[in-house]
């Protein structure tokens, strides 16, 4: 998603101006950024796999979590809807927002339809499939993570470089090549250095530590061997007279591109930097990474990200021509 709807009657609205008493001017500014990161990540307003921090988070708000979420209860922003907390009236207001899971389907199904082709991603382990694995290797409490996120306090990778005050669970090992959900395969990364990751396996928190001299708690270590377990094991019971492997056709090694080259496409075709971090995570975050929802490996991104991603609401806007409400 990169659009949703903000009502005109918002300014001056009472809920809005009780939460300007609590948490001050920024509730306005607050909210929107709120908003704004549930409908990429949550499109249905629910909040429920997120704790108080991760809320704090999602808003940029940088004071007390507790007393952030409690005072959006108060005002009645958020809800708790017996499974946890929810936007308050999300689908009512952000209809665009909520149904875009079910239009994007629709529009895969009906590509299958038109061209005759199966979804070969409907064998594979949806998401939350793969999580219920990863979380049956190892799992975290929200206790672990807010001592983390105390203890680096900053993207580990970047170091707060990229600007962005968030960040977000990273699995060092991806989920999806077998990594668990315990807290010694997390660490914090901002969204800029989530969406560049990929399937790259490197436990930032070491080389944050070992710059600043500072030793890691010993129970966030990754289990000595942990890339051995993920490798595949020889057959227990190999053929006696196994038969001559036939030659593969050589196809050419596909490098997917980094995310500073993608940025650097769509800016030198006048396209916005946030449209190519979009589409970059998009693709990165596939199963497998870079496939297009056919299952087909995207070798040539650039003309891919043409067809796809250069639509007009992308398109830097000028200077001079921008107007005033925006």
């Amino acid at each position: 998603m990169d659009d949703l709807r903000i009502k005109f009657s918002i300014i001056g609205h009472p809920k809005l101006e009780k939460l300007k008493l609590i948490v001050g001017n920024q509730a306005f500014e607050l909210l929107v950024t709120l908003w704004i990161r549930v409908a990429q990540n949550r499109p249905h307003g629910n909040l429920k796999e997120l704790d108080n921090v991760d809320i704090a988070l999602y808003a940029g708000w940088k004071g007390d979590p507790e007393e952030f979420v409690e005072a959006l209860k108060k005002c009645k922003w958020i809800k708790d809807n017996g499974n946890g907390l929810e936007i308050q009236d999300w689908r009512e207001h952000q209809p665009w927002v909520f149904f875009a899971p079910e239009r994007s389907e629709r529009a895969r199904q009906a590509a299958h339809a038109k061209w005759g082709t199966k979804p070969q991603r409907a064998a594979q382990k949806t998401r939350s499939e793969r999580m219920r694995v990863a979380k049956s290797k190892g799992n975290h409490t929200k206790a672990e993570w807010e001592e983390m996120m105390i203890f680096f306090g900053v993207c580990v990778k970047c170091e707060g470089e990229s600007g962005l005050v968030c960040c977000d669970r990273d699995h060092i090992i991806p989920v999806y090549q077998g990594g668990s959900h315990g807290i010694n395969n997390i660490q914090p990364l901002c969204a800029k250095c989530n969406a560049s990751k990929g399937p790259d396996n490197t436990d930032y928190r070491l080389l944050f530590c070992e710059k600043r001299g500072i030793e890691m708690p010993a129970k966030w270590m990754q289990p000595a061997g942990i890339s051995l377990a993920l490798t595949s094991a020889p057959s227990p019971n190999p053929s006696p007279n196994p038969k001559p492997t036939p030659k593969a056709k050589k196809n050419k090694k596909f490098i997917p591109p980094k995310l500073k080259d993608v940025i650097q496409f769509f800016t030198e075709n006048k396209y916005t930097e946030e449209s190519a971090i979009q589409a970059f995570k998009y693709y990165a975050d596939g199963d497998p990474p870079w496939t297009d929802s056919r299952g087909n490996q995207v070798r040539g991104w650039k003309q891919k990200m043409r067809g796809v991603w250069f639509k007009p609401e992308n398109i830097i806007k000028k200077k001079g021509n921008t107007p005033p409400w925006l």
